[in-house]
Order: structure tokens, then sequence, then C-alpha cells
């Protein structure tokens, strides 16, 4: 069994970001710092911690000085097969 390894504050909102970014729930332009700060109620310098984490990985792409950052996902990070939109699924009924 591996030993277990405590993760730190920005390691797991890394982590967390990078789930909600993978799911497809954050996309688009970058969320700002203090804005996430405040929706996950954690400290801006632990958000910010775990931006530039995600920024080393390729997550948000920084689109110049004052301009938010754009959300990608990376070239070799694992892709959903297909993503349904539940509002869109449509029952229909089988004739038997």
């Amino acid at each position: 069994m591996d030993p277990f390894k405590a993760l730190t504050a920005p390691r797991q909102l890394a982590a967390h970001l990078r789930a909600r970014i993978s799911k497809g729930d954050l996309s688009g332009n970058m969320t700002g710092i203090r804005s996430l700060a405040d929706s996950l109620g954690v400290s801006s310098d632990k958000v910010a911690a775990a931006v530039e984490q995600l920024e080393r990985e390729g997550f948000p792409q920084p689109q110049g000085h004052g301009r938010r950052s754009r959300i990608v996902l990376p070239q070799d990070f694992p892709r959903p097969a297909f993503r349904c939109d539940p509002e869109a699924v449509t029952y229909i009924p089988t004739p038997w």
C-alpha cells in the first residue's frame, strides 16, 4: 500500500477545479480569483496558488495582461467519450 499523503489546500483546490473543468462545469473564460474564493469559501491566496498549479498543467491558458485565462483541456488529458445533456434527452416509449 502506498503511504498516505496529505494534500495542501491549494492542491486540493486544484484537484477540485480540474475535476470541474474535465466535467465541463467550468468552461470558456476562467472565473476570477476573488469570485472563486468567495464561492468556495477559501482565501484568495489559496485559489491563486491552485490556479497557478493548473496553469502549469495547461488547463487555463493566459490571454494577456488584464484578460481572463481561457479554460482548455490539455492535449494529453483523458476526455470523456461523449457528453449527454440530460435536458436534451427525450423519452420515446417502445410500442411493445
